[in-house]
Order: C-alpha cells, then sequence, then structure tokens
C-alpha cells in the first residue's frame, strides 16, 4: 500500500465551487445564466455571443466549457482534438460518509471508494461514447459485491443514487490554457480532463494574467490550442 498523509481531498466539490462563485460575485462578477447557441469573431474586434434569442458582444472571451468546449473552438476559427471520458458514481448515503478518512484506491477491483460530503462514494471507468450515448451504469453496478468485500460495514446497505459525469480530454492528457492564435480576444481554459478541481485555481490564475497582459508563472507553451 502506499500512503498518503499530506495529499489534498475535497469532500464537497460542489460547496468549492459555490465558494468560488461568492467570492466573484463579492468581487463584482455578474452571473447569467442561458444556452449559449453560438459565438462569432466581430471584424471590429471582440467577440459576439447569441444566446436563447439575445446577442451579447463582449471585448473577451474566455471558453471553459468543458466537454461541450469543442464546438465553441469551430466557430471561433480554430480546432481541438477533444473526447470526453464518462465516468460513474455510485453513492451509499450520508450515514457512510465516516466510514473512511480519504479516498482508497483499489486497482486490482478496479475502483475508488471515496468519502463525500454526501456519502462513501465508489468511483470506477472511463467510457468514451461522446456528450449524447445515455448513461450506462451496468459496469460500475458490477462492482458493488467488490465495494462491500473492501468495506464490510457496507454489506447492508443499499445504493441511494447514480451520477454519471463527462471528463473533457485531449489525446496527450494535458489541458488547453491560453490565447487562441487568432488573437487574445478568445482565451481557451478547457480539458482537464480528472484534474479538473484540482487545477481549477492555477488555471484561472493563468488566464486572469492573459487578459491583464501580466507575466504568467506557469510556461503555458504545453498547453496551447496551437499544438493540435
Amino acid at each position: 500500500g502506499f500512503y498518503q498523509p499530506d495529499c489534498g481531498f475535497v469532500r464537497n466539490p460542489k460547496g468549492l465551487a459555490q465558494a468560488y462563485f461568492d467570492a466573484a460575485a463579492r468581487l463584482g462578477a455578474i452571473h447569467l445564466r442561458q444556452r449559449v447557441d453560438g459565438v462569432a469573431r466581430r471584424n471590429e474586434g471582440g467577440v459576439t455571443v447569441h444566446a436563447e434569442g439575445v446577442t451579447h458582444r463582449f471585448d473577451r472571451l474566455v471558453v471553459a466549457a468543458g466537454a461541450w468546449s469543442a464546438s465553441l473552438v469551430k466557430q471561433l476559427g480554430d480546432k481541438v482534438s477533444l473526447d470526453t471520458e464518462r465516468g460513474y458514481h455510485i453513492s451509499f448515503g450520508p450515514e457512510t460518509a465516516g466510514l473512511l478518512r480519504g479516498p482508497l484506491v483499489l486497482p486490482g477491483m478496479s475502483m475508488v471508494l471515496s468519502p463525500m460530503h454526501d456519502g462513501l462514494r465508489l468511483v470506477s471507468g472511463d467510457e468514451l461514447a461522446g456528450l449524447a450515448a445515455p448513461p450506462n451504469y451496468s459496469r460500475i453496478r458490477a462492482l458493488i459485491p467488490a465495494a462491500r468485500r473492501a468495506v464490510p460495514a457496507l454489506r447492508d446497505v443499499s445504493p441511494r443514487s447514480e451520477w454519471m459525469g463527462f471528463r473533457p480530454s485531449t489525446p496527450d492528457s494535458l489541458p488547453v490554457i491560453g490565447p487562441s492564435p487568432q488573437g487574445n480576444d478568445v482565451i481557451y481554459a478547457f480539458g482537464h480532463g480528472h484534474l479538473g478541481l484540482t487545477l481549477s485555481a492555477i488555471t484561472a490564475q493563468m488566464v486572469a494574467d492573459t487578459v491583464a497582459a501580466r507575466a504568467l508563472l506557469v510556461d503555458p507553451t504545453p498547453y496551447l490550442i496551437s499544438r493540435f
């Protein structure tokens, strides 16, 4: 076994994202939730965003749409190789949250057991099936007996919920961060695969420094979209 006592761990990813959101609002960010139908560069500079029948014009646009970013990239005249690794979770409910102190990786059983705010979660699998296919929970459900062998306290606990999410992934497993080759009116920030939460803060710092024309703390070259 390999024990990592100083490894960071977030029990409530949604709660952390909400804290980021609240902090941005306190600094003056305006939240507008709309379905984006299309984006385009303007001849005079800047970007136009079409959303639910409304046209918005911005000086700068950050494309951070996860697995849905590829279509926006194409509309903006760039290209990227991006797919989605669909991942599956099963939660055993709040009463199981204290059964483990941290994530437990079980390679021989092809799964991870992780204590989250809503209970112990069984996590497994990468499925390359795009954005439109319906979820297929059969493989992760088949791992429930193995989870009960690993943590006997789960033996009489029934799963409470199932979830499937989309990990935006690139062929070289590196995210896409930085300005468009056609101009810094468009900045990309997506493709983090399994490390979206882990790399969220440094990605935000790189985007902010790019917008403000400040020197970056990290060499952006490996992450530029021009590598595709």
